[in-house]
């Protein structure tokens, strides 16, 4: 099997990490906006989580706003550096310059992963929210996040990659899913790892405020930026040409 993905992902976070390290600062705004807008959420393995059930409890339709409007505005910042990341190999793996064309196409290529991000986020949400109280939410969301995310996983890759609209973004990052389980069983594993790994290392540190806020930036600047960098690696090697 081909595994040339891993040098890949390495050859080109290292040649241009100074690159990552800029557009990963949108991967952090995205994350911190939460806590900075006071909404409800918390800290886990250094990313930020929303609780959709707190809509239920006070705040006003004020608060309401507050939460709907800095969601978005996160929800947009992933978007951004999602794309970015997956132009940053298009442009390597393809030896196509970064023209100004392409640089357009950013604002095409982030309002389409945004609305599918919006999509994912909407139906979470909504099996959360209708299922409060009845006991069974919390099953019911972790069970469609681990159905729906590997269908969605590879749909911004197909979207800047191949140009493609979302619903045919979807149907074909989850024919390559099945194609090629293999590698998202190994995106898996190394992603739990790498998280754990880091989350580990930051509970050393005794006050976990400090803690929690650390590793959020190094997750933010350093390891989603490579796990984004290696399934769009992986994507794109279904072009044999490229191989």
């Amino acid at each position: 099997m081909d595994y040339r993905f891993w040098n890949y992902s390495l050859e080109v976070y290292r040649g241009n990490f100074k690159l990552f390290l800029f557009f990963s600062i949108a991967f952090l705004i995205a994350f911190v906006i939460p806590l900075f807008a006071s909404i409800p959420a918390y800290s886990d393995l250094g990313s930020i989580y929303l609780r959709s059930s707190s809509v239920y409890f006070g705040g006003g339709i004020l608060g309401f706003i507050i939460i709907i409007v800095s969601s978005l505005f996160s929800l947009l910042f992933l978007s951004f550096a999602i794309v970015a990341i997956n132009l940053i190999v298009k442009q390597q793996r393809t030896s196509v310059k970064l023209s100004s064309k392409m640089l357009k196409g950013i604002e095409v290529y982030t309002s389409r992963v945004f609305v599918l991000l919006l999509i994912f986020t909407f139906i979470i949400m909504g099996i959360n929210l209708s299922l409060y109280g009845s006991g069974f939410d919390g099953i019911a969301t972790a069970f469609a996040i681990l159905v729906l995310s590997p269908l969605f996983i590879y749909t911004p890759s197909s979207i800047v990659i191949e140009d493609r609209k979302i619903i045919n973004a979807i149907i074909a990052g989850s024919r390559f899913l099945f194609k090629k389980l293999n590698y998202f069983l190994i995106f898996l594993v190394f992603g739990i790892i790498i998280l754990s790994v880091v989350g580990f290392v930051f509970d050393f540190i005794p006050n976990p405020v400090v803690s929690g806020y650390l590793q959020l930036i190094v997750d933010s600047l350093f390891v989603l930026p490579f796990l984004v960098l290696l399934l769009s690696e992986m994507y794109i090697s279904k072009f044999a040409m490229l191989k």
